[in-house]
C-alpha cells in the first residue's frame, strides 16, 4: 500500500508499516540527515475525534521534552494537506509484543536487561514528572542489539494536569493495568512500576499474570488475585527474581517500589551476583534490512539451501563453459584443421575436459553435473553441451522454489468490528479499540475473543491454516438496544450501577438486550429508578422529572 502522501517537508514516506481506521504508521527518511524515520499519520476525518487529536499533541509534547536514550525520539510534528503527523526515530527491530508472540517467553539474561532499560526509561519520564500510563511490551521497541526504547506517550499523565478523558474512564490496557488504575484513584510512579512487574512476568514465563477470557474477568483478578511466582512456571529462575517481580505487583501502591532507583539496584544486583549471562538479542529482535544492505548480493553461505544450489548450478556451468573455451582455443591455435577433427579427438577432448572438472563439485551437486554431461548424438556427431538439460534445471529450480514457499506455516487473519473491540487470541492482547485488524500468525487452533465494555464479550473458535486468509466480520450491534433519556432538570445516568453520563446527553445510550437496571441521581432531588425491558433493535425514550 503507498502512503496517501509522498513528502512531508524534507520527510519522505516510503513504505506503509501499518494501516488503521484513525492513523497510520509509516516508514519513512530524511535525506538530509541520512537516516530512516516512523512517521505517524492522523486521517483527516479525525478532526471529528477529538480525544485522538488531544492525545496526538500530548504525545508529541512529552516525547520533545523527553530526552533519553531509552525513549523513542521525537524529530517534529506538523500538518499538511488534513493530514496531522508525528515524525520520530525509527527503530530497527521489532516490538516485545511480537517477540513474546513468536518465542513465547525470553532467556533470563535478555529479560532482566529490557526490564532495566525499560525502568530507566520511566526514571526519565518520573523525573519530569510523567507517568506513562501503558506501559506494556506493545510499546517496547528492541533493536537487533537488544537497545530497548519505550514509546507511546499519547496516554501519559503530567503531574496534577486533568486528564484527557473523564475521570471514571479507564485508562491503559487491561492486562498490565495497575488496580489504582481500576478505581480511579490517584496515579504515582508505582503505577508504572506495576505494569513493569506484569511485563516482566510475561518475558519470563510467557504467560501474563492476570490474564482472563474477557476484559472484565482479567480486571477481576488484578483486583483480587496474586499470581504465583514466575518459578513456578520457569524452575530456573532465582529466588531473587520471584521477589522483585512480586514486589512490583503488589496490590497497593505503597508496598511497591517508589523509585526507579531502587528497581535497577535490584536488577543489576541479580545481574551481578547469579553471574547471569545476557543472551545476543539479534535472535530475537530481528532488525530490519537498510536500503544498503539490500542492495548487497547475499552472500552463498548465508543463502537458503535453494538459492545455494542455484549458485552452485551456474557458478558450475560458467567454469565448465570457461574450460571448454579454454581448450577450443588452445586445439585452434595448434593447428588451422583443429575445427574439422574427427569424432574420436573430439570425444576425446570431452572425455579429458570432463575429468578436469573439480572433484569438489561434483561431490556438491552430483545431479547437476549428471545432467550436464556430454550426451553422444552418433558416431559421426560432435558431442555437445544439451540446453534442453539447463531447461530442465532451472524448471526443476522453479518448483523447489514454489514448494519451499508452499511451506509457509502462517495465516492472515482479518478482523472487521462495530462500533469498536479489544482483540485478543488465547488471552494475548493484539489490538485495543481497534475497529480494524490485519495480522499474521502461526496456523494453528485459536480462541479469538472481541470484548466492548458496554456489551458481552464475543468468542469465536479458530482454526488457521498455513496459506490461508481468514475473515471475521463482527458488529455487538446484533444484540443491541438503545436508550433515550431526558431528564429534567438533569441527572448522573447509572445502567446497572455503572455510571454512564450527566444528562443532557449528547447520544443515545447503547445496552445489550434484556432487564436494565436505569437510576438518575441528582443530589438535591429523589434518586429515581426503574427497571426496563429492551428487545435487540428497539429504542426505549424515558422521560422523567425528579421530586425533591
Amino acid at each position: 500500500m503507498k502512503p496517501p502522501l509522498t513528502h512531508l517537508g524534507e520527510f519522505r514516506l516510503d513504505v506503509v508499516i501499518q494501516d488503521g481506521p484513525y492513523a497510520m504508521a509509516v516508514k519513512g527518511y530524511q535525506p538530509s540527515l541520512r537516516r530512516p524515520v516512523f512517521i505517524k499519520l492522523l486521517k483527516p476525518h479525525i478532526r471529528q475525534q477529538q480525544q485522538w487529536l488531544t492525545r496526538f499533541r500530548r504525545e508529541a509534547q512529552i516525547c520533545a521534552d523527553l530526552k533519553s536514550p531509552y525513549i523513542v525520539d521525537v524529530y517534529t510534528v506538523g500538518e499538511q494537506e488534513g493530514y496531522f503527523y508525528l515524525v520520530q526515530e525509527f527503530v530497527d527491530g521489532q516490538s516485545l509484543d511480537k517477540t513474546l508472540e513468536q518465542r513465547q517467553k525470553l532467556p533470563l539474561g535478555l529479560a532482566l536487561d529490557i526490564a532495566r532499560q525499560a525502568t530507566l526509561a520511566l526514571q526519565a519520564a518520573h523525573e519530569r514528572k510523567i507517568i506513562h500510563r501503558d506501559l506494556k511490551p506493545g510499546n517496547i521497541l528492541v533493536d537487533r542489539n537488544g537497545h530497548a526504547k519505550l514509546t507511546d506517550f499519547g496516554m501519559a499523565h503530567l503531574g496534577e494536569e486533568t486528564t484527557i478523558t473523564r475521570q471514571d474512564s479507564i485508562i491503559g490496557t487491561p492486562a498490565y493495568m495497575a488496580p489504582e488504575q481500576i478505581t480511579g484513584e490517584a496515579l504515582t510512579p508505582a503505577t508504572d512500576f506495576f505494569a513493569l512487574g506484569a511485563t516482566l512476568y510475561e518475558m519470563l514465563t510467557g504467560v501474563k499474570p492476570f490474564d482472563g477470557d474477557n476484559y472484565s474477568a482479567c480486571l477481576q483478578r488484578i483486583m483480587n488475585e496474586t499470581p504465583p511466582p514466575p518459578s513456578r512456571r520457569h524452575d530456573r529462575i532465582p529466588a531473587a527474581v520471584d521477589e522483585l517481580v512480586l514486589k512490583l505487583l503488589e496490590k497497593e501502591p505503597h508496598q511497591r517500589p517508589q523509585k526507579a532507583g531502587d528497581i535497577l539496584e535490584q536488577i543489576e544486583s541479580i545481574i551481578s551476583q547469579t553471574s547471569i549471562k545476557i543472551k545476543d538479542a539479534a535472535d530475537f529482535f530481528p532488525g530490519e534490512k537498510t536500503a544498503d544492505e539490500e542492495t548487497v548480493a547475499p552472500k552463498a553461505d548465508n543463502a537458503p539451501p535453494e538459492s545455494r544450489r542455484r549458485l552452485l548450478f551456474w557458478g558450475a556451468a560458467s567454469l565448465f563453459v570457461a574450460m571448454l573455451a579454454g581448450v577450443a582455443f588452445f586445439t585452434f591455435k595448434q593447428s588451422p584443421q583443429s575445427m574439422h577433427l574427427p569424432t574420436e579427438k573430439m570425444a576425446s577432448i570431452s572425455d579429458s575436459t570432463k575429468a578436469s572438472s573439480p572433484d569438489s563439485l561434483e561431490k556438491v551437486t552430483p545431479q547437476i553435473d549428471e545432467q550436464r554431461r556430454f550426451v553422444k548424438r552418433g558416431e559421426s556427431e560432435p558431442a555437445e553441451i544439451s540446453t534442453h538439460t539447463i531447461a530442465q534445471q532451472e524448471k526443476a529450480f522453479t518448483a523447489e522454489a514454489s514448494a519451499f514457499a508452499a511451506q509457509d506455516t502462517t495465516a492472515t487473519l482479518h478482523i472487521r468490528v462495530q462500533p469498536w473491540a479489544n482483540i485478543s487470541i488465547d488471552g494475548r492482547v493484539l489490538d485495543s479499540l481497534a475497529t480494524v485488524f490485519d495480522g499474521r500468525l502461526r496456523a494453528g487452533t485459536y480462541r479469538l475473543a472481541l470484548t466492548h465494555p458496554e456489551f458481552s464479550p464475543k468468542i469465536f473458535p479458530l482454526n488457521l491454516r498455513a496459506g490461508a486468509a481468514d475473515t471475521i466480520i463482527y458488529t455487538f450491534y446484533e444484540q443491541a438496544a438503545w436508550l433515550d433519556i431526558n431528564v429534567r432538570p438533569w441527572a448522573e445516568v447509572y445502567i446497572d450501577g455503572k455510571y454512564i453520563d450527566s444528562t443532557p446527553l449528547k447520544r443515545l445510550i447503547v445496552v445489550e438486550s434484556g432487564s436494565h437496571l436505569v437510576e438518575l441521581k441528582n443530589p438535591y432531588f429523589q434518586t429515581f429508578r426503574t427497571l426496563v425491558q429492551t428487545t435487540a433493535g428497539d429504542t426505549v425514550v424515558i422521560q422523567q422529572v425528579l421530586r425533591e
